[in-house]
């Protein structure tokens, strides 16, 4: 495992590396691109937030948040927005049994249509990727099925 974490350190660097000397040819077209970060404060917490997933259509962004007053595992939440540019007005743990798990539900990424979410569980060090899947976009998420093949149990 060791061996692995060296590489994947050393790996991360050297691509680190590559990419501050492409940088002054790109700056330009980063700047042009990309704006100055805000943080949200409508969603930030005396918790941890954590794996932020915008949907597709800009109105719902998808989050872990670790901990906090009300809850010692980490869960998925959304909040939610009129209009792709507003702030966001209402954040809540997703509606549902996604979230009514032993552990921790973690890193979501939500499918175009806004119909199926995937996501990852750890429970006593082992960690299950999940699928879950709704019949429109006002129902709330069902609890996921494993993808099965794709566990992994922490060494």
């Amino acid at each position: 495992m060791r061996d692995i974490r060296a590489f994947s350190i050393a790996l991360g660097t050297w691509l680190a590396a590559q990419s501050l000397i492409a940088a002054p040819a790109l700056s330009t077209e980063v700047n042009d691109v990309w704006t100055t970060p805000a943080p949200l404060t409508e969603v930030n917490s005396s918790a941890e937030e954590w794996s932020p997933f915008l949907s597709y259509d800009g109105l719902t962004l998808y989050f872990t948040r670790m901990g906090g007053p009300n809850a010692s595992s980490g869960r998925i939440y959304e909040a939610k927005r009129d209009t792709p540019s507003g702030p966001f007005t209402s954040v809540q743990e997703v509606r549902g049994q996604l979230n009514s798990v032993e552990g921790h539900v973690l890193c979501p990424w939500v499918s175009p249509d806004n119909l199926r979410m995937y996501y990852y569980t750890e429970a006593r060090g082992f960690f299950t990727l999940r699928a879950s899947e709704r019949g429109s976009v006002d129902a709330p998420w069902p609890a996921g099925s494993p993808i099965r093949g794709l566990d992994f149990i922490q060494a």
